[in-house]
Formats: C-alpha cells, structure tokens, sequence
C-alpha cells in the first residue's frame, strides 16, 4: 500500500517565501561599516574643526581654550603672535593686536 506524502510542496512553498534574518542583519552590519568609513575620511580633525570657530576680537585666553597652549610666542610691543604645530603636519598661527585675535592663518608644516 502505498501512503500519500502530506503536503510536501506546500511546505516548501511556505519556507522559500520567508524572509531570512541573518541576510538583514548582513546588510545592517555593511551599512553600519560603510557609515563609519564615510565618517572617518570626511570629518575634520578636532585641532582644524576648532581652529575654524576662531572669531577676530577673541582674546589670547580663548584662543587657547579653544586650540590649547601655543607652542611658540613672539611679542613686539602691543603685537603679539602664537604658533601651534598639529600633529597632522599642520601650523595655526595668530596675530592679537591691543589684545584681540586680528588674523589667523593655516599652512602646512614646512619640512
């Protein structure tokens, strides 16, 4: 006697058409990856990203709170100028005049 088989297409019917939750979780962790990378080679360095909020009238006190200590100072009368060497091979460096952020200029470190 031979026994019918129960419903075998229809069970694998219903199994193909269900979505897989490792392939989801793939595209997740790829985009998560991608999003990170994008980040990185786009965002500025925090030393450049700070140099830019630097505004003219600002006094040497926040300059540095901003930026952090200069490496080098040079003063002439009411002048004075300060240097900063970033570790990204950069030099930041400001003029105060009667106190007050005048200019400020970015250039890379001469080698």
């Amino acid at each position: 006697m031979n026994q019918p088989t129960l419903n075998a297409p229809a069970i694998q019917e219903s199994t193909a058409n269900k979505l897989r939750f490792g392939s989801y979780t793939g595209l997740l962790y790829v985009g998560a990856m991608l999003g990170v990378l994008a980040y990185s080679l786009l965002r500025e360095t925090g030393e450049t990203f700070a140099f830019e909020r630097l505004k003219p009238g600002m006094t040497p006190t926040q300059v540095a709170a901003e930026i952090g200590s200069p490496k080098a100072e040079a003063k002439d009368g009411e002048r004075l100028v300060q240097t900063w060497k970033i570790p990204d091979g950069q030099v930041f460096t400001v003029e105060f005049q009667d106190g007050k952020l005048v200019t400020k200029e970015r250039k890379p470190a001469s080698r």
